[in-house]
């Protein structure tokens, strides 16, 4: 679940560990992951940023557990939220996560995506001929209509 954000309130794989579930939730806000930690001990809960390459970026933060913060300029533009501060943060690909984690010879039945605007750069990062099998998506996403030099998924 990337961009997991909170671990029951409108999340979208909640149900499904109360069902036996486990995976990996990664999010870029320590204090959701900290919620994470507390109530879904079952899961593997990561604080990074996920994209298309290791390194360094630009977070667009409104405020703690906020459902908008977001490594995405365009997108927080968008947005009718101020902006309260710019921080760098540490941006990694999922296929390193993955690659990293004790599913790294599991193939995924479900992937979940909501990063406000950085989706496509999260599959980007992504090897889906190693890690994926016919599977499950759920991504959301505004950026895609925003986007025009970006091929629509």
């Amino acid at each position: 679940d990337v961009g997991c954000q909170h671990p029951i309130r409108n999340n979208n794989t909640y149900l499904l560990y109360k069902k036996g579930w486990y995976g990996l939730n990664i999010d870029l806000d320590k204090d959701n992951i900290d919620l994470f930690n507390v109530s879904r001990p079952n899961d593997d809960n990561i604080n990074i940023a996920i994209s298309n390459k290791i390194g360094k970026t630009d977070l667009y933060f409104y405020h703690k557990k906020s459902a908008i913060n977001t490594i995405d300029k365009l997108t927080s533009e968008f947005q009718k939220a101020k902006v309260s501060e710019i921080k760098k943060i540490q941006t990694n690909t999922l296929n390193n996560i993955l690659s990293n984690s004790k599913y790294k010879n599991n193939k995924i039945n479900l992937l979940s995506v909501d990063v406000e605007g950085h989706e496509l750069q999260v599959f980007e990062g992504l090897d889906f001929n190693f890690f994926v099998r016919p599977l499950k998506f759920c991504f959301f996403s505004l950026s895609f209509s925003l986007r025009p030099s970006k091929p629509d998924l």
